[in-house]
């Protein structure tokens, strides 16, 4: 099956910086899989982009929002484990999630698990 991963918003991103350009990074179990485009000059991005990638032994789903300017430190980020997603979405196939970032902020996601159809 795949795992399909729509990125919305955040919001509440740690002020450090005057101005902030950022997108998110994703990657699964350390490998990077996607990256949204950027959000220009805002402390609450909206970025509404999807990705999709297949589910077999997925451990851990990353999200890292960066700034353009790459001399910035990574601005915030958490770590999803899929299997508990699973058991605590237990028979749902489609999770709204709203992720907090370290070291502050909230991250707006959905998660959309697929089966493979069988033929036959």
């Amino acid at each position: 099956g795949t795992v399909s991963l729509e990125v919305f918003s955040a919001s509440n991103l740690p002020n450090n910086y005057p101005s902030l350009n950022t997108y998110v990074q994703i990657k699964v179990d350390g490998t990077e899989v996607f990256k949204t485009t950027t959000a220009k000059d805002t402390f609450d991005p909206v970025w509404k982009e999807c990705t999709e990638f297949n589910k077999e032994h997925i451990e851990q789903i990353s999200l890292t929002i960066l700034d353009e300017d790459q001399e910035k430190a990574p601005i915030a980020e958490c770590t999803l484990s899929l299997s508990n997603l699973l058991v605590e979405h237990i028979g749902s196939d489609s999770m709204k999630l709203k992720q907090l970032l370290t070291p502050q902020g909230e991250l707006q996601l959905e998660i959309c698990l697929k089966e493979d159809k069988k033929t036959g």
